[in-house]
């Protein structure tokens, strides 16, 4: 591969540990490299010691939580994710665990100073043994407006939430990047995103 293709495509492996999971996607938004440079893939693993679904936590039994994401963002702005959830102890018998399966697509619009907007629309889907409450919905419609510099995120996210029934949320979210270059391998970038994050719904917090 030459040295203009090498330029153009990055692959950055983010591994974050998060000290609750919501079940409102298979894990907090998940900034992109700018979409007008590379073209990338991102891949996440996050695991959590408990769950909380919509703003409850189980005190009843301990519900682990891992999830992993595959992402794809072209440098036209277009993108696509895959992710998987795995929640322990959260069937209906408190003593499965149940599964849970995303596809997004979306597009985003970049802007000088490092701003952005993008749109995604996503098609969750759930084992059959998932309870009602966590396969409440189906499909996610998501409007993101934000600041993506070098060092820092800072971002607001609107989601509109379709099935049983329909939901409002909305995600403000800050962090701090840094990166390793050429590591573990060369012209792969290794990024790290630590950051806080606060989900409001219409019906209550989060």
């Amino acid at each position: 591969m030459g040295k203009n293709s090498d330029r153009n495509r990055t692959m950055i492996f983010l591994v974050s540990i998060f000290s609750a999971c919501s079940v409102l996607a298979a894990s907090p938004t998940i900034q992109q490299p700018d979409s007008a440079t590379f073209n990338s893939i991102l891949v996440s693993a996050d695991y959590a010691s408990d769950n909380i679904v919509y703003g409850n936590l189980n005190t009843t039994v301990s519900q682990p939580c891992f999830s992993s994401v595959f992402s794809y963002a072209s440098r036209s702005g277009m993108e696509a994710t895959a992710g998987y959830s795995l929640i322990d102890n959260s069937d209906t018998s408190l003593n499965k665990a149940t599964h849970q399966y995303d596809f997004t697509l979306g597009y985003r619009f970049s802007f000088p100073l490092d701003l952005y907007l993008s749109g995604s629309y996503t098609r969750f889907f759930y084992s059959k043994n998932t309870t009602t409450l966590r396969s409440t919905f189906d499909h996610q419609m998501e409007l993101d407006a934000g600041y993506s510099g070098k060092f820092a995120d800072v971002s607001a996210s609107a989601f509109y939430l379709i099935g049983n029934t329909g939901e409002f949320f909305l995600s403000l979210q800050n962090s701090y990047n840094f990166s390793i270059d050429n590591f573990p391998f060369r012209n792969v970038s290794t990024g790290f995103m630590p950051g806080v994050f606060t989900i409001l719904s219409s019906q209550q917090f989060y």
